[in-house]
């Protein structure tokens, strides 16, 4: 499933216009997705249907962050996915399946929808990063949510 996820969640960025370098995008990871994902502390969810990957989340312990704290990361959906809940559900699954204290996001402006999502499900602003991955150096949304 590699190819699959890496290509919705490039294709996400190139769809809202987010920056490609310094993010996820030209991150190698993003081509091993299970074998990233495959550590102690981290999971990775694909939604399919059809046997089609349409999306997917999970948490990382991103490094540099404090303890207690895994990063929501790469939580991303096609355009056909979206609006029915399914991100909701999703988010909600990733945080009770976690075992964190917090949940740490990183995002952009371009995914401001996403953004309205976090916020109304009790994520909330911070002023600075809390993790040192090297990605996302200009990203202006920092968010956390005690879980």
């Amino acid at each position: 499933d590699n190819a699959s996820i890496a290509s919705v969640l490039r294709a996400s960025v190139e769809e809202h216009g987010a920056p490609k370098v310094g993010t996820f995008y030209d991150d190698p990871h993003t081509d091993r997705m299970f074998q990233t994902f495959n550590i102690k502390g981290a999971e990775y969810w694909i939604v399919e249907s059809n046997g089609v990957i349409l999306g997917g989340g999970g948490f990382y312990p991103t490094k540099g962050l404090p303890h207690g704290y895994a990063e929501l990361s790469k939580f991303h959906f096609r355009p056909e996915l979206r609006g029915r809940g399914i991100g909701k559900r999703l988010l909600q699954f990733i945080e009770q399946r976690a075992g964190y204290v917090y949940m740490y996001i990183v995002s952009y402006h371009q995914f401001g929808n996403a953004v309205s999502m976090y916020e109304k499900y009790g994520y909330e602003h911070i002023d600075n990063a809390l993790d040192q991955s090297g990605l996302y150096q200009d990203a202006p949304f920092h968010m956390v949510k005690a879980l």
